[in-house]
């Protein structure tokens, strides 16, 4: 995946989970999403992909 696509999902991952946050009045859609993104940007950087 390249480094703006990653860019596009982080930022449009971490903004829906703020607003799921808010409307929820839990942390578990950020805390979600930080697991994803970081394993995603963890898988990304072993293959040797630029992110």
């Amino acid at each position: 995946m390249a480094g703006q696509e990653v860019a596009a999902l982080t930022v449009a991952a971490v903004e829906g989970a703020v607003a799921m946050c808010r409307a929820q009045r839990t942390s578990a859609a950020l805390d979600a999403v930080d697991a994803q993104l970081n394993a995603l940007v963890r898988a990304a950087t072993e293959k040797g992909d630029t992110v």
